[in-house]
């Protein structure tokens, strides 16, 4: 874009954004930083894309404990994998409704053992030991 002489970015804009052709003079005079200005609105408008399909995670519809492992998700750290970051935020509603120790057979019951292991794994040898005899 920056390389193009003014009547080639003229032409661009007119083949590309003729509903901007008020704004042209704007877009391309590099004095004034034009050439800065239409990359800021390229950039601004990928990120309002990406903002609102983040946005699209989360439904007005959904529960609280849903928006919470939700948002866990989406603010988890780059090098956290996204199964870690939702088990912690499923782990800390669970404590709210009972205590971890009472969930691990209930759990169980539901045939839910690959969950025990993902939510529960400090606690499942504790249960084991003591329901064994």
């Amino acid at each position: 874009w920056h390389l193009m002489d003014r009547e080639l970015r003229l032409e661009f804009l007119h083949d590309r954004l003729p509903e901007l052709v008020d704004f042209f003079p704007l877009l391309s005079d590099f004095r004034f930083g034009g050439y800065r200005v239409l990359g800021d609105l390229v950039c601004d408008v990928d990120d309002e894309n990406r903002a609102k399909k983040s946005r699209q995670l989360e439904l007005s519809t959904d529960s609280a404990a849903f928006r919470e492992m939700m948002r866990a998700y989406r603010i988890r750290p780059g090098a956290e994998y996204y199964r870690e970051a939702v088990a912690k935020a499923c782990r800390r509603l669970l404590e709210r409704i009972m205590s971890p120790k009472l969930a691990v057979p209930y759990v169980v019951a539901l045939g839910k053992r690959k969950l025990v292991w993902e939510l529960l794994p400090d606690m499942v040898a504790t249960w084991t030991v003591r329901h064994r005899k």
